[in-house]
């Protein structure tokens, strides 16, 4: 994974967590989702980190 790409993953990890935040009693069906797609970013850009070190 590129730099660019890299930080496009970071962008949308900040956007999910501000909605996270945002989100209220009628949109708490969605916060397992977002829950699942936070988690598989930080993952994603976790391994990226270790992998860049690494090299």
């Amino acid at each position: 994974m590129n730099r660019f790409e890299r930080e496009l993953f970071r962008r949308e990890l900040l956007f999910l967590k501000a909605m996270r935040r945002k989100v209220t009693g009628n949109e708490a069906r969605f916060t397992e989702m977002l829950d699942d797609q936070i988690k598989h970013l930080e993952a994603i850009l976790h391994e990226e980190t270790e992998n860049v070190l690494s090299d």
